[in-house]
């Protein structure tokens, strides 16, 4: 009796439990419910794994990889005939695929079939992912429905190029095309020491013989010239084989073009000047006329090689290079290129000074770089990953140096002082260091970008090209024209109009700049010549300029 009433408490105080429970689950059940949004399941949450927020579909939007599973892109690209592999072989570029997980397809074209190729696939609509090492800006201009407008992609996805662009806006001005679009990314190097296309040299052992000084003036160079035509300087009994001054009109960097910057006036290949905003042609200007007739005195004296303005620049070379020693001054890149083994002979000199104390130099070299030097087609079905694959190459020096010189020691190396220098020490036998450099790295088909400060970065330059920068910087530089023309993107239709005017411009400032030089200018040839220029239409060539430099501002 006594264990059955144990047993009904123990039921009674269970059911009670039981009871208690019941009502707990029900309160919760309604507090719930009223928290919570309708439509949602009251059941237990289960826990999922959070979305990566730096993850776009395959793409990750910063940091590297690039991609997180692999892809593969197709890129057409001019392979360098110095190159002795191919591309897949070249150690940064296995590098850059692992680290991105992106394969690079390379169609390498040799440089022979490069333009026809680049033309066939636009045509054929068979276009890469992408192209490398330029095409011209006039197929750009006629293919932008055919390519990935970029610039889009490049405040989300490459903070490199955008850090340079805010650095340089005059970057991002030259590659914008006149829709407001840019579709290329630029590659290569400003050199700092390719400003400007010639410098005038003069033979400094024969000035120290004959006990003179560097000319400054066009009067004071005259009269040097006048010495050195006379004085038999190159000491071989030849009283009449020394050719004073010389140099070759068929290149523009042995050019007489600086050369009427005696007067404060320029000539160049558009045949054209920038002066306080405004575009000039020069060749109608007084100074011009001056310049011609100064030319025509260097002439008339036997100081001024007459075959300068036919002679090809092998032809130059070879004066130059001859062991007598024959050249007193002359227009060149280098000293070397004219004369060779002779080059230590000649020394640099400021420009001269006319009788207007206006003296000007012609500064060159398009900023920037190559501007069309990486695109991306429509054909990319993942242009992101391209942009971000140009930005990470970019994304350093050291980068840079990889894809533009290869591996370190290899091509190049670090110097006892920390400065880069070429390396020859691993130089196959009978190669050359330019095959090196491009054996080992995309070299300059690639798609790499350095200012000029960042060319200069931690390098030890070659002899040769120290002194043409110095050369540069303290002889030529504050010479230089405050506005330059910079060759961007038009319209086609008015790039065509303007190149054929320019055909029969530059046909006939040819023939008057040789014809007045040799034989003199009169009063009535110049104003013949005025009449000439206008029926060439140069007044709508200059407004056609003007108008595409407005743009540029």
């Amino acid at each position: 009796m006594k264990i059955k009433k144990i047993l009904i408490s123990l039921l009674a105080m269970t059911l009670f439990i039981l009871s208690f429970s019941g009502c707990k689950k029900e309160a919760t059940k309604a507090t719930t419910s009223e928290t919570q949004p309708k439509g949602q399941d009251n059941t237990a949450q289960k826990t999922e794994p959070q979305a990566d927020p730096n993850l776009e579909g395959n793409l990750y939007k910063t940091g590297l990889p690039i991609l997180k599973e692999k892809e593969k892109f197709t890129i057409m690209i001019r392979k360098n005939s110095l190159s002795k592999n191919s591309y897949p072989e070249k150690i940064p570029v296995q590098e850059v695929e692992s680290e991105t997980n992106m394969e690079i397809i390379w169609q390498e074209i040799a440089p022979s079939g490069w333009t026809e190729k680049v033309n066939l696939s636009f045509a054929s609509n068979d276009l890469p992912d992408a192209f490398i090492s330029g095409i011209n800006a006039a197929t750009l201009m006629q293919n932008t429905k055919a390519l990935i407008p970029i610039g889009d992609y490049v405040d989300d996805y490459a903070p490199n190029i955008k850090k340079l662009w805010e650095k340089r806006p005059d970057i991002r001005t030259a590659l914008t095309t006149p829709d407001g679009k840019i579709y290329s990314f630029n590659t290569g190097e400003e050199s700092a020491w390719g400003v400007t296309n010639s410098l005038l040299y003069i033979n400094k052992t024969w000035l120290d013989d004959l006990g003179l000084e560097i000319p400054r003036t066009t009067e004071e160079y005259f009269n040097t010239l006048t010495a050195f035509k006379e004085k038999d300087v190159n000491k071989n009994g030849k009283p009449n084989d020394e050719i004073p001054f010389s140099f070759c009109q068929q290149d523009a960097s042995y050019a007489l073009n600086s050369f009427f910057g005696a007067f404060g006036i320029l000539d160049n290949s558009h045949h054209l000047m920038v002066e306080d905003g405004k575009i000039i042609f020069p060749a109608t200007r007084p100074e011009f006329r001056e310049a011609l007739t100064w030319f025509h005195s260097l002439v008339q004296a036997g100081l001024m090689d007459i075959e300068g303005f036919s002679q090809t620049l092998e032809q130059l070379q070879a004066k130059g290079k001859d062991p007598q020693i024959l050249l007193g001054s002359f227009l060149s890149y280098n000293a070397d290129t004219a004369t060779g083994d002779n080059a230590s002979h000649y020394i640099p000199i400021e420009p001269l000074q006319g009788p207007h104390n206006k003296t000007l130099w012609n500064k060159e070299g398009q900023k920037g770089g190559n501007l069309t030097g990486f695109i991306v087609t429509k054909s990319c079905k993942n242009p992101a990953a391209m942009v971000r694959w140009h930005d990470h190459i970019n994304s350093s020096w050291e980068n840079k140096m990889r894809w533009a010189f290869g591996p370190e020691n290899e091509a190049w190396k670090f110097n006892e002082n920390g400065l880069w220098i070429q390396n020859n020490d691993n130089l196959p036998e009978g190669a050359s260091w330019g095959e090196l450099r491009h054996t080992v790295a995309p070299a300059s088909q690639a798609n790499w970008f350095m200012t000029a400060e960042e060319g200069l970065h931690k390098r030890l330059l070659a002899p040769r090209t120290q002194d043409r920068l110095d050369a540069i910087t303290n002889l030529y530089e504050k010479y230089f024209p405050k506005e330059t023309l910079q060759i961007n993107f038009e319209d086609p239709a008015i790039a065509n109009e303007k190149n054929l005017l320019l055909v029969e411009i530059d046909a006939y400032l040819s023939n008057f700049i040789a014809n007045s030089s040799l034989k003199g200018i009169t009063d009535a040839q110049w104003e013949q010549h005025l009449k000439t220029c206008q029926s060439l239409n140069v007044d709508q060539y200059v407004q056609l300029w003007q108008d595409y430099y407005d743009t540029q501002k």
